[in-house]
């Protein structure tokens, strides 16, 4: 029997994060804020998860992620799924994106964009339109209020084409039932199909949303 310890490998501080650890686990780096995985590692597995679940495809030309971590998401599209889509990264933390670029060259991908921006301000500004929109807008293990309310639910909404899917990653351990349930009557209100994914990795809950 294998086991595999995290082995510390450098640290950063960001003023919206606090403290960033690069971490070794099973010969790869992850990145890990007090003890939650934030980017690589258990994350992706999940997220991963959600693309096999939603039977992604070449016919996904273009994904907004809102909440890039370290970019682990481009990784998994390109290597896992070996689709060259055009994949837009909107991050508030600009420790977090000197991190991907530096940490794992997440500029050596092709067809991508990554906007240093709040993803609830980007998602009221922008007029583009997506196949698929990933949300892990998690700050440490929390998702903050605002991305859970109509206002945010509804913007998001106009934001996918016909047919469209948004996977939004969500944490059990800060996620009350309630506010889960009053976001996935806000998506059925705009004329979304819901699906979840439950107790992923026996710690994560996904909700799959798919335009009508």
């Amino acid at each position: 029997m294998s086991y595999f310890f995290s082995v510390p490998v450098k640290k950063y501080v960001s003023p919206i994060n606090g403290t960033i650890e690069i971490n070794m686990l099973d010969g790869k780096k992850t990145v890990d804020i007090l003890n939650t995985n934030y980017s690589y590692g258990v994350l992706q597995k999940i997220l991963h998860k959600a693309l096999k679940h939603i039977n992604f495809d070449r016919e996904i030309k273009t994904v907004l992620a809102l909440g890039m971590g370290a970019g682990s998401i481009v990784e998994t599209i390109r290597q896992h799924f070996h689709s060259q889509a055009f994949i837009e990264l909107v991050e508030i933390d600009a420790q977090i994106i000197a991190i991907a670029k530096e940490e794992f060259e997440i500029e050596k991908f092709a067809n991508i964009s990554i906007v240093n921006a709040d993803a609830y301000e980007y998602v009221q500004q922008t007029n583009k339109k997506f196949d698929l929109i990933i949300i892990d807008v998690f700050v440490v293990d929390t998702i903050p209020e605002k991305f859970t309310g109509k206002t945010f639910i509804d913007a998001i909404c106009l934001l996918v084409k016909p047919s469209g899917y948004i996977i939004y990653n969500t944490m059990q351990s800060t996620m009350s039932r309630k506010v889960l349930d009053e976001m996935k009557l806000n998506f059925a209100a705009n004329n979304f199909t819901i699906d979840m994914m439950m107790n992923v990795h026996q710690t994560n809950d996904v909700i799959i949303a798919q335009k009508i």
